[in-house]
C-alpha cells in the first residue's frame, strides 16, 4: 500500500463527477449540446427549457465546463462529487 501523502499527480488517475442543470432557450440549445458533447458531457434529461448534463473529468475541466455552460444559459444547479482518485498500477491507497 502507498501512503496518500506520498502521491504525485502522475502516479494516479483523478476525476470529478458533475451534474449541472441549465436553463437554455431553443436558439442556444443545439449549440450547447454540441459544445457539451465536444467536452465529453452527456445530456441526461431534456425537459421544458432545461437540460441536465453529466461530466466526469479533471477538476480543471469541470470548472471550465461550468463557465462555458453559463455562456449558453442560466446555470440553475450544480452538484459535484469532489475529487476521486485511484493509483495507477497494482498498488493501492491507504490513509
Amino acid at each position: 500500500m502507498v501512503d496518500v501523502d506520498d502521491l504525485t499527480r502522475d502516479a494516479h488517475v483523478e476525476r470529478e463527477l458533475l451534474l449541472l442543470k441549465l436553463a437554455v432557450n431553443e436558439a442556444k440549445r443545439s449549440a450547447f449540446e454540441i459544445a457539451a458533447h465536444n467536452m465529453g458531457a452527456k445530456v441526461l434529461n431534456d425537459d421544458k427549457g432545461t437540460l441536465v448534463v453529466e461530466l466526469s473529468a479533471s477538476v480543471d475541466m469541470v470548472n471550465r465546463f461550468i463557465n462555458e455552460a453559463a455562456n449558453y444559459g442560466e446555470v440553475l444547479e450544480v452538484a459535484r462529487s469532489g475529487l476521486l482518485a485511484v493509483l495507477r498500477g497494482g498498488e493501492t491507497l491507504r490513509s
